[in-house]
Parts: C-alpha cells; sequence; structure tokens
C-alpha cells in the first residue's frame, strides 16, 4: 500500500492540523520524504508517534529534521522512538542545537552510547553536564 504522503505537495503538509498528522498511520511515514518532513511545523512534530519515528530511515531523520523541529521533540519521542541508528545519524548541528538538555537525559544507555565521537565533541558544556548527571 502506497504512502498517504505520496503526491502531498510541502505545502498542503504545512496545512494539516496536529489531528490529521497524527492520524496518519506508521506505513504512511515509510513513504514521507525528507522535503515533506522539513516543512512540519513544531506543533505538527510533536503529533507524532513514538512508532511513526521509529520508522524513519536515518537519511530522513538527519537530512529531514531541522535542529528546531529535534528540539520540540518531546522526551517520550525521543527516548522511546529513536532507535541507537537513528541517535548515531543525527547531524552534529542536529545533536548540539537540537537536543535539549531533558532529551539528552532521557536517553537510555544504549542511546547515549550511540553518540558518535563527532557528537559528543559538538556537544555543549551544558549538554555534557546533563549527560554526565543522567541516573
Amino acid at each position: 500500500m502506497a504512502s498517504q504522503f505520496t503526491g502531498l505537495f510541502t505545502s498542503t503538509i504545512t496545512q494539516l492540523s496536529t489531528t490529521q498528522i497524527a492520524a496518519f498511520t506508521t506505513a504512511d511515514y515509510v513513504g514521507i520524504t525528507t522535503a515533506q518532513l522539513a516543512v512540519l511545523s513544531t506543533a505538527q512534530i510533536q503529533a507524532l508517534e513514538t512508532r511513526d519515528l521509529a520508522v524513519l530511515t536515518t537519511d530522513q531523520l538527519s537530512q529531514g529534521l531541522t535542529t528546531q523541529q529535534i528540539g520540540v521533540l518531546t522526551t517520550a519521542q525521543v527516548a522511546q522512538g529513536l532507535s541507537t541508528k537513528q541517535i548515531a545519524a543525527l547531524t552534529t548541528a542536529q545533536v548540539q542545537l537540537g537536543l535539549t538538555t531533558d532529551q539528552l537525559v532521557a536517553l537510555t544507555t544504549a542511546q547515549a552510547g550511540a553518540l558518535t565521537t563527532d557528537q559528543v565533541v559538538a556537544l555543549t558544556t551544558l549538554q555534557v553536564t546533563a549527560l554526565e548527571n543522567r541516573d
């Protein structure tokens, strides 16, 4: 079955309500393009289910999500929706400018361990402190 995102213009996607975004199935999110992801508003991003984030490819995440979009993900979306492979695929800008200290604290041990050397080097002092003080 084809994704419902197939054929939707980015200008149409920006007009969708958060209820409409949440109504798309996980199978639909498999087919979303990076351009379509990039135009989702912060409210639309927050409407994504963790299972929808889990099916995004590393390219979809690293090329489609802006630092602002990363920054509004809930701690549950980050901790439960992103795999270690997805975490490792985030760009250094997405990690440094996007991930909040609360999101970093919410990472599982495996997710924190998946951060690449380049990502860790790019962390701010505040982000490093948050990672070091996680329970």
